[in-house]
């Protein structure tokens, strides 16, 4: 039987597509309708698979969320789809929690699409998100897609309370995360062949600046920082474009057919010159890129440090005028 989510790896490439000229543009409303489509896949996937369950599903107490480039309105082309099932111990037995599971899971398998799942429950993901960085980060964009929204959203915003109470207590493990991939990958605009999440001023970085912001510890950059995420997001479409799968790694192999999709071979060079120039280019935007980013993140981890060791002396200081 056909499934709502059939084919969904091969639509997001046709929503990929460049302009008749070959040249990627209008990135950012493209993987505003790659996330849209697979919200709306995987919504009706969700009716598919609860209306076809031996038992009737509870209106509450068991929903389905959307967390990372998804939650984010960031799909790539071939983004994988990172995905939780969460439910409370009372609406489902473990036969019928399974039974859901296999019915949601195995399509988007079937369908060739990359899925990251788990199973949780509000204080699972509570405990896992207290105890793993990493996870605390990705939990801070949530979408609901279907189900009981409101079990979503409540296990989100306690995540998110959480988050912010131990914030202080955790920017040391968050600054030392950063320097051990700063170590392991070295900075973008000074590599070659970089990988264009992991490294310093790529895309995990973001990712951090907006969990430092949400934390009220610091307020993130815009305007110049905005631009840049924007266009390393389109750096990283044409890398799957031209890789075929999904990677962050900007290969030797993917440069030339990076730098034409992005536009910068210029058509009035020769071909071989073209093809040599425009990988000069693409170096060169990479390098402009991964500096602004990483002078955002320095500026917003040093005004997150500095509230860490400022606030507490001031808030001590207007204590003691307490009659």
């Amino acid at each position: 039987m056909a499934s709502a989510v059939d084919g969904l790896g091969a639509r997001f490439m046709e929503l990929s597509r460049p302009d008749d000229d070959g040249v990627y543009r209008d990135g950012a409303s493209k993987r505003a309708a790659r996330t849209a489509l697979a919200m709306s896949a995987i919504g009706q996937l969700w009716d598919e698979a609860t209306g076809a369950l031996p038992f009737a599903l509870p209106e509450r107490g068991v929903g389905l969320a959307a967390v990372g480039s998804l939650a984010r309105g960031q799909m790539g082309p071939c983004s994988d789809v990172d995905l939780v099932l969460i439910y409370e111990p009372r609406a489902l037995n473990d036969s019928q929690l399974n039974a859901l599971a296999d019915a949601l899971w195995y399509p988007l398998w079937d369908s060739g699409l990359d899925l990251d799942h788990s199973v949780r429950t509000r204080q699972q993901c509570e405990g896992v998100t207290d105890h793993d960085l990493p996870a605390a980060v990705g939990w801070l964009d949530v979408k609901p897609i279907a189900g009981d929204a409101e079990l979503i959203t409540s296990t989100a915003g306690s995540i998110l309370e959480r988050w912010r109470k131990a914030a202080r207590k955790r920017l040391p493990e968050l600054l030392e995360s950063a320097q051990s991939r700063l170590d392991g990958f070295g900075r973008m605009a000074y590599l070659n062949q970089p990988d264009i999440k992991e490294s310093r001023g790529g895309l995990r970085d973001t990712v951090i600046i907006s969990a430092l912001a949400a934390s009220w510890l610091a307020d993130r950059p815009h305007g110049n920082y905005d631009d840049a995420v924007e266009r390393l997001l389109d750096v990283r479409d044409c890398i799957h474009l031209a890789a075929a799968k999904d990677t962050n790694l900007m290969l030797t192999r993917y440069q030339p057919d990076v730098a034409q999709t992005l536009g910068l071979a210029d058509p009035t060079l020769p071909e071989d010159e073209r093809a040599a120039r425009s990988i000069d280019d693409l170096q060169m935007l990479l390098a402009r890129i991964g500096r602004q980013i990483a002078f955002s993140w320095e500026f917003t981890s040093s005004r997150a440090k500095h509230a860490l060791t400022h606030e507490r002396p001031r808030f001590a200081f207007f204590q003691l005028l307490d009659p």
